[in-house]
């Protein structure tokens, strides 16, 4: 379990323009945001501090994300 004062995070599901536009906003809330992404060269996967590398049906991969 986070410690209590820890930031709150929010996984995203695709690593496209809505996940890059969410992420300067979630930064300025101090919301850790990470995104779950086919390609680590999709847009949102350069702007935010952390990739999952997987695909939206992969259960695994949407586990990596939750963690």
């Amino acid at each position: 379990m986070p410690p209590a004062n820890a930031a709150p995070r929010v996984g995203m599901v695709g690593g496209g323009q809505l996940s890059r536009m969410t992420a300067a906003p979630a930064a300025a809330l101090g919301v850790d945001l990470r995104i779950l992404a086919l390609e680590p060269d999709e847009s949102a996967a350069q702007v935010v501090s952390e990739v999952i590398l997987g695909r939206h049906d992969d259960l695994d991969a949407l586990r990596r994300l939750a963690a």
